[in-house]
């Protein structure tokens, strides 16, 4: 069995085969040693990790840094994200209680269906960032735009190669166009496919196409 970092522990029973399962629950007190920032997970790199169906207790990520993480169906007790940065994250029927976001930033992020519960966002900054369904608390987010033309979306839907391994959705296509154009999003398809880029989500092209529109300055 492959061994976990510290402070992770594996489900006996994995109920979604596909995915990782974990827990991460932050010791009290372990071998008379009290918690500390670096047994906690404070000021790490998170990016592409998959947090999906998990359970997080009195964790604390402070100052993480999240780049098209996976957050589906995950649970957040008492964790801290206090200064953490957020870029091309969705988070997707999570649970969220007593926890902090206390000057977190997003960007070009979502909240769907979401649940909170005395969670706190303030001095969070957010850009692009939208919320669905997902409560009074995300009030520092935008409200899901729907004024993207029909014509826009469909063109846009008939350039994305099937060789992606995951399929676009059109809420997916609306976050894209509140940053890019329709011919910024073709350069940056192109750009992955010509690559062969293994594509798994959305955040990929929030981080391809910038690279495509400064290549082109």
């Amino acid at each position: 069995m492959k061994k976990l970092p510290y402070g992770f522990k594996q489900k006996r029973k994995q109920k979604y085969p596909r995915n990782t399962l974990f827990s991460y629950v932050s010791p009290k007190k372990r071998h008379g040693i009290s918690n500390s920032n670096k047994l906690m997970k404070a000021n790490h790199n998170y990016s592409y990790k998959d947090f999906s169906y998990s359970e997080s207790v009195n964790a604390n990520f402070h100052n993480g840094i999240f780049w098209g993480t996976k957050f589906k169906k995950s649970k957040y007790t008492r964790c801290n994200f206090s200064g953490a940065v957020f870029t091309a994250v969705t988070f997707e029927n999570c649970t969220f209680k007593y926890s902090n976001f206390k000057g977190a930033t997003f960007e070009n992020c979502m909240f769907k269906n979401c649940k909170f519960k005395h969670t706190n966002f303030s001095y969070a900054k957010a850009t692009n960032t939208f919320s669905i369904n997902s409560g009074k608390q995300t009030e520092i987010f935008t409200p899901f735009p729907a004024d993207i033309p029909n014509d826009d979306l469909n063109n846009l839907k008939k350039v994305i190669p099937s060789s992606f391994s995951f399929n676009f959705k059109t809420e997916d296509l609306i976050r894209l166009r509140q940053v890019f154009s329709n011919e910024e999003i073709l350069s940056g398809v192109n750009y992955i496919e010509h690559k062969k880029i293994n594509v798994t989500d959305v955040s990929y092209l929030f981080k391809f196409i910038p690279m495509i529109i400064k290549y082109k300055k």
